[in-house]
């Protein structure tokens, strides 16, 4: 088990995928981290996986397309000026091609934050809401479906550090 804290988590096939995160909490003593492990749910056990290209923490997964681990948003959190070092990179991982696979770098999220709502859609895609950064909190909705970000009507109020149901 690789320890860390603000990490993305999705249960896929009787696992559950765990990405990214960080150790320490936030700022220069603080280090982000690539981490991707899985949790076999039936024999209780974790296996490293590859790391991802890009540190990140206060970040959200989705499965997207079926079988893609698609990580979105996020910050370096183990800067000074941690609130704006924000991740743009959307990373995948495709779940089906098992312990060796490798992340694939997509579109830039539209609007850099972190402490987002992160979700997936009925129709297998990675929703975004709200977040932080740049000294305000945020109200975008973007959905990533696995090539593309699409912008949906905003929040009616601003919001970071929640959750996400998605129907």
């Amino acid at each position: 088990t690789r320890l860390r804290g603000g990490a993305a988590a999705q249960y896929y096939n009787g696992n559950i995928y765990v990405s990214h995160g960080n150790q320490g909490g936030q700022g220069e003593h603080a280090t982000s981290l690539s981490y991707f492990d899985r949790y076999n749910i039936a024999n209780e056990q974790w296996t490293a996986l590859p790391d991802a290209q890009f540190p990140r923490d206060q970040t959200g997964a989705a499965i997207v397309a079926g079988s893609w681990f698609c990580v979105a948003g996020g910050r370096d959190g183990g800067v000074a000026d941690f609130f704006n070092a924000v991740v743009l990179a959307t990373e995948c991982y495709n779940l089906l091609d098992g312990d060796n696979g490798v992340w694939t770098t997509k579109a830039n999220i539209t609007q850099g934050r972190s402490a987002s709502a992160y979700g997936t859609t009925c129709d297998g895609k990675l929703m975004v809401a709200g977040g932080e950064g740049f000294g305000k909190a945020w109200k975008n909705v973007d959905v990533f479906d696995g090539e593309t970000w699409t912008a949906f009507p905003d929040l009616k109020q601003k919001r970071h550090g929640t959750g996400l149901a998605v129907s």
